[in-house]
């Protein structure tokens, strides 16, 4: 797909051994990262994606980007109980993301399915596997 954009590259695929600790050292510019949010909550991914790197936070962000307003709007989000400046700080935060534009996703990657005569589960048009629905024949 990026050689139909006119980007040339070359493939160098990996044991994620070797390649997510090449991403921890910071020598890659440009890699694959997969990432579910289990809670469906955008603090996830702001807490691992997105917040300045330090020990407690950013686990995962390797882009070197940080924004004061935006880890500050992102750690007063465990403790906010009001729902309506909960959501405000989150929609800020993801202004704040979207306008500097920290990930470029070039790939969504979607669930792949299988079925066995003996279960009843449809596909769920979330893409996300809806166990409720699971029922056995």
């Amino acid at each position: 797909m990026l050689g139909q954009a006119g980007i040339n590259v070359r493939l160098d695929a990996r044991a994620n051994s070797i390649h997510f600790a090449e991403l921890q050292q910071g020598e890659l510019d440009f890699y694959i990262l997969g990432w579910a949010v289990p809670p469906l909550d955008s603090h996830y991914v702001f807490d691992f994606l997105l917040e300045t790197k330090t020990p407690d936070t950013g686990a995962w962000n390797f882009t070197g980007w940080s924004n004061e307003e935006f880890d500050s709007l992102s750690r007063a989000l465990p403790t906010e109980t009001d729902l309506d400046a909960r959501n405000a700080k989150i929609a800020r935060a993801w202004e704040i993301v979207q306008d500097e534009i920290v990930y470029l996703p070039v790939h969504h990657q979607v669930l792949n399915w299988a079925v066995r005569q003996d279960i009843n589960f449809a596909v769920q048009s979330q893409n996300q596997p809806m166990l409720k629905y699971l029922s056995f024949k």
